[in-house]
């Protein structure tokens, strides 16, 4: 029976590990999903403040948690990664790796079931520069309670693409990601919808329309 175990302890894992290859949407001025799974919240964010979170009956204001994250105003997408989808994260848009910063003294709650864990939990913070956007685009590898590895594939001055491998984070997990307003941006998903890390649009920007 432990060797049954250990084996099934074994098949997850490598369930979870596989990488898949992904076609991008051959489109123009358009950001897609970071990494698989549902879209837990989509946060308008203003004047630069990222929103509150409620847990235990009181009010959290994140700035305090993400000092590293700056944004004067966007969207605030959060992607709840389960154990069974793709983990492996795609870059969400063309640009350069203006930064990355490892939030490495965060704690490993569970973001699904604790409210506001996401801004408390170990987390990787990767800026894409973009010419379209003021501030740059900020992907979010969170931890959880069954993570306790963040790997990053990318490094600080990197030109990267549309779709291009990412990072990974093992088991199930969080992966946020943040927009800031441009011309003409237009959210393209809803809370509760699935995605694809690559493949999904989640957002489309400078349309004539």
């Amino acid at each position: 029976l432990l060797a049954l175990g250990f084996l099934g302890a074994w098949l997850a894992l490598q369930f979870t590990l596989r990488d898949p290859e992904r076609l991008p949407p051959d489109e123009d001025n358009i950001v897609v999903a970071p990494a698989d799974g549902r879209i837990k919240y989509i946060k308008r964010i203003e004047n630069g403040e990222i929103p509150y979170a409620e847990k235990k009956g009181r009010r959290i204001p994140i700035t305090d948690s993400t000092k590293e994250i700056s944004v004067s105003s966007g969207y605030l997408i959060g992607i709840w990664m389960s154990f069974l989808v793709v983990h492996v994260q795609r870059v969400p848009i063309d640009g350069r790796v203006s930064r990355q910063y490892y939030h490495a003294c965060g704690k490993f709650l569970d973001p699904h079931l604790q409210e506001g864990a996401e801004y408390e939990n170990e987390r990787n913070i990767i800026s894409i520069e973009h010419e379209e956007f003021g501030d740059p685009i900020q992907v979010i590898q969170i931890a959880s309670i069954m993570v306790r590895r963040i790997v990053s594939f990318l490094a600080e001055g990197q030109e990267v693409k549309l779709g291009d491998r990412l990072g990974l984070i093992r088991m199930g997990s969080q992966v946020d990601i943040v927009i800031p307003d441009t011309s003409g941006l237009r959210i393209e998903i809803e809370e509760g919808d699935k995605v694809y890390a690559g493949e999904s649009i989640i957002a489309r920007f400078r349309e004539d329309s």
